[in-house]
């Protein structure tokens, strides 16, 4: 058994290369649209109804139950990372393949053009519960991703 604020998850997509992100969460139990949701010329929450209007995705680890609406919110995400205004990684309660697309599409595609492609894990409810510690809105998390295993380990 772990301990408590770890994490490991077979839900992760991109990037695939082992990688180590630290960085401040920006955490929400609402789903957001990225399409309409997320202004992707600069990174800033811009559906005034969401508890995060006003804020800025880029260089965040965001934490959100799911995505919301629309295909085109894998536009949105591709938008966010060649324009460089993407969040670090994406820590989802629920499994997201519209926002996976966009991420899969930037590192297919455009890998070889130095952009910032998120990590993004699927990471159950329980874990997702333990992400909004003590009803602060911003905590760090680091992120560890193996080649060797697959898996992904999350500290809070």
């Amino acid at each position: 058994m772990q301990a408590p604020g770890y994490s490991q998850s077979q839900q992760c997509i991109c990037p695939m290369a082992p990688i180590t992100i630290t960085g401040e969460t920006l955490y929400s139990d609402v789903g957001i649209s990225f399409w309409g949701g997320i202004d992707p010329l600069n990174g800033n929450v811009i559906d005034t109804t969401h508890p995060l209007y006003g804020k800025c995705v880029k260089d965040s680890i965001l934490c959100i139950p799911s995505g919301r609406g629309s295909c085109t919110g894998s536009q949105v995400m591709l938008e966010l990372c060649l324009n460089g205004n993407g969040p670090k990684a994406i820590l989802l309660r629920d499994v997201d393949a519209i926002l996976c697309t966009g991420a899969v599409i930037a590192e297919e595609f455009f890998n070889d053009e130095n952009i910032s492609i998120p990590m993004i894990c699927a990471v159950g409810k329980e874990m997702f519960s333990q992400l909004h510690q003590n009803g602060e809105e911003k905590a760090m998390i680091t992120i560890e991703s193996h080649r060797d295993t697959e898996d992904v380990v999350i500290r809070i």
